[in-house]
């Protein structure tokens, strides 16, 4: 099971479809506040050249073609999903 962001409301799970198959669940945070304080650090002292963060902005009809953009041709860093 992979969750990308993290959900407002509690999330329910049907166990039935997940017993007797051989599972792992882990959980894990992706960054901890100390880590944005040194990103910000290293950033202002130009230790750090973040550049342009987003590479690609797409309506949320083509996240298909933003998986490929990262999966397949490697060409994306950070894709922002727009309303039409």
């Amino acid at each position: 099971m992979i969750l990308i962001a993290s959900p407002r409301d509690p999330v329910t799970v049907d166990f039935r479809k997940i017993l007797g198959k051989p599972l792992t669940l882990k959980g894990s945070i992706m960054s901890k506040y100390v880590d944005y304080e040194r990103a910000i650090r290293l950033m202002s002292s130009g230790m750090v050249k973040a550049g342009p963060i987003v590479t690609h902005k797409l309506p949320l009809e083509e996240w298909k073609k933003a998986f490929d953009l990262i999966r397949v041709e490697k060409t994306a860093g950070k894709v922002l999903f727009t309303p039409k």
